[in-house]
């Protein structure tokens, strides 16, 4: 028998229509977990690329510069410090001692031909 408007649902209609509404139910609170869970991820990456970028910008602003370091040694490479080292400490330099076995840089000529 085919149901008609006027004739109440069966008991088979109304499990059914239950069991679609509990799917439905928990296909919704799926939706609005997963998207909760972009939400939380997205405003991490966020927070953590703005407070890296802000320690970095406040490094520079204060003068701290890596890439302007004082010290030249810091500068070079393992390997070119340690080759340059070992032709440096056969030089004497004159004048007081400094613990620098560096070479005095010789004249640059500024004549053009």
């Amino acid at each position: 028998m085919i149901p008609t408007q006027g004739d109440p649902p069966s008991h088979s209609d109304s499990a059914a229509d239950a069991a679609r509404q509990k799917a439905m139910s928990i296909s919704a609170e799926r939706r609005r977990r997963a998207s909760r869970i972009r939400r939380g991820v997205i405003g991490g990456s966020v927070a953590a690329f703005a407070a890296a970028w802000a320690m970095i910008f406040a490094q520079l602003v204060t003068g701290h510069d890596p890439a302007l370091a004082h010290n030249s040694q810091a500068a070079l490479p393992a390997a070119a410090a340690t080759a340059s080292g070992s032709d440096d400490a056969s030089y004497s330099q004159s004048g007081p001692a400094t613990g620098s076995t560096s070479r005095p840089l010789d004249p640059a000529t500024t004549r053009q031909s």
